[in-house]
């Protein structure tokens, strides 16, 4: 089955003379390898007599992240096939991959879509979501972690003090 990039996902970010620069925000899914065929992008360019009307032609440039933001990449496109709804691109420059850092453990993320972006499970359950990379979850788990420890200390204290303050009270003897 082919991958292809839904419309609403692509927007201009900058018309040019030369050449426009569009913006694609792909699905977590789809790999920088799916986004690269030929036919992603190919159901998204318009053919036109009308060139100001043409959408995606040869040297624009895609600046395209995936909606996890886990990678991003820029494209030019080469060249335009309007008969098989194929559109040719080449890499610029990299693909940068961001890795997160190991989660403590007993705590995962676990990607949603949609407006709930990513979950944060301690040992199953849920404990937030709506986080939008894993790089944010992993400064919630911290932020949780650290609020835990505060208010485990504070329990603590709490237990000392009252434990003080019920201790005996020794009646002085008699002379």
């Amino acid at each position: 089955m082919t991958v292809r990039i839904h419309p609403s996902r692509l927007v201009l970010e900058r018309a040019g003379k030369f050449r426009n620069v569009y913006h694609a925000r792909v699905e977590a899914g789809h790999t920088p390898a799916e986004v690269m065929d030929p036919d992603y992008f190919g159901q998204a360019m318009k053919q036109s007599h009308n060139a100001s009307q043409a959408v995606l032609t040869p040297g624009d440039i895609i600046e395209v992240e995936a909606e996890d933001f886990s990678w991003d990449c820029i494209l030019r496109v080469h060249a335009q096939s309007p008969s098989t709804q194929q559109l040719i691109t080449r890499l610029r420059g990299e693909i940068n991959y961001y890795d997160t850092a190991d989660f403590p453990k007993g705590w995962t993320a676990e990607w949603l879509g949609g407006a709930e972006h990513y979950a944060i499970y301690f040992d199953g359950v849920l404990k937030d979501q709506g986080i939008t990379s894993k790089d944010g979850c992993l400064a919630r788990i911290n932020g949780m972690i650290a609020q835990d420890m505060q208010a485990a200390g504070a329990r603590a204290a709490n237990s000392r003090a009252s434990a003080a303050n019920k201790a005996p009270v020794k009646k002085a003897e008699a002379a």
